[in-house]
């Protein structure tokens, strides 16, 4: 039985001098986890200029909304655009429309009046910056033995598991 192992020990050995002692059992690991990431990230946020978010008191469907909508803006059937949705969600009921309003001030006092529009806020845009920093950490022997480099790693893995077994 002895001599059985000694075939497995000597593949054993030229894997892990092949593999640089990188990575045995753990084939998931990727380079972004070897590292250690320090990410920093800034907002930045703006008015978009003539949009508003019309909030309705219930949910309702696309065409009820653009007729509270017209209701509201009676007079300026002109002055207003409904910026439409591209998402899958659109045919479904909903509580609020993004509304393109031309003179905003004077038909931004005419929606609050209606008596389904809950509220009008202006639209935001959100900025985010992502910046990051990468410090490798210095991989001692015993960590980098666990850390994986392939599909070797996994063969060797497996030798030591049946040398185990015996």
């Amino acid at each position: 039985m002895a001599l059985l192992r000694w075939p497995f020990l000597v593949l054993l050995l030229a894997l892990l001098k092949f593999e640089g002692l990188h990575g045995l059992c753990n084939g998931n690991v990727t380079d972004s986890e070897k590292d250690d990431e320090v990410v920093d990230v800034s907002y930045k946020s703006e008015i978009v200029k003539f949009e508003y978010i019309v909030k309705f008191t219930g949910f309702y469907g696309i065409e009820a909304r653009r007729n509270f909508i017209s209701a509201a803006l009676q007079n300026d059937a002109g002055s207003f655009e409904i910026m439409e949705r591209n998402n899958p969600m659109a045919e479904y009921p909903s509580d609020f429309d993004v509304v393109f309003l031309k003179d905003d001030k004077r038909s931004v006092e005419k929606l609050v009046d209606h008596p389904l529009v809950k509220n009008v806020t202006p639209q935001r845009k959100v900025i985010r910056i992502l910046k990051s920093r990468i410090s490798r950490k210095s991989l001692t022997i015993h960590s980098s033995l666990w850390q994986s480099t392939g599909r070797h790693s996994r063969l060797v893995c497996f030798l030591i598991c049946s040398l185990i077994q015996y």
